[in-house]
């Protein structure tokens, strides 16, 4: 799967994270999500959950670019070196 995705692995891992974070809030955890952690974030869903929330902070309310770009930026950051030096 890793492979199949190419250069858009750091982007589908973000969006792994975000929905590792929203199940986790939700309880409603589920063995997939914790497979695709695992696979495609190279973490747990609870550490990925935990990147997400931390990448809330301080989020500049004046910069030029959304919120939301910040926001993944930060969390695509946490993840670059797990994701990078992942397993294929």
């Amino acid at each position: 799967m890793r492979a199949a995705v190419g250069p858009h692995l750091s982007q589908l891992a973000v969006g792994v994270a975000i929905a590792a974070h929203a199940r986790l809030l939700a309880h409603t955890p589920a063995p997939y999500a914790e497979i695709a952690s695992s696979v495609l974030c190279n973490t747990t869903i609870e550490e990925a959950s935990q990147m997400v929330e931390s990448a809330y902070a301080d989020i500049p309310t004046n910069d030029t670019r959304p919120a939301y770009q910040i926001w993944r930026e930060r969390i695509e950051a946490q993840l670059g070196a797990l994701v990078e030096y992942g397993v294929g």
